[in-house]
């Protein structure tokens, strides 16, 4: 089976204005990792489910969602601020004690 259908979808990929999309929703220093990333994501994609999405025409359709969708993430996870608790604060556990009637009431 020839995998020249493969051949021509990578040119498209590459030659598509997703490429421009991306670096313009990205800083620049990670949109080529994020085009990257987003090449391998659909390559690793089975062989007949890519072949279908490229012979009904929707693979530049289908890359454009994988890459907007990991713009997504990107801009997420650096939305997420992680607090790091420093171990200035000391507190302590007092033991809790039962008095008679304190309980009843």
């Amino acid at each position: 089976m020839s995998n020249k259908w493969k051949e021509k979808l990578g040119e498209d990929l590459l030659n598509c204005e997703v490429k421009a999309y991306c670096y313009a929703n990205v800083d620049e220093t990670d949109a080529d990792d994020i085009f990257s990333e987003c090449l391998y994501k659909v390559f690793k994609i089975e062989d007949v489910k890519l072949k279908d999405i490229y012979d009904r025409g929707k693979h530049i359709d289908y890359f454009f969602l994988v890459v907007r969708n990991t713009i997504y993430n990107y801009y997420r996870a650096k939305r997420i601020e992680w607090v790091d608790y420093k171990p200035e604060f000391d507190i302590l556990d007092e033991d809790y004690v039962e008095e008679g009637a304190e309980i009843i009431e």
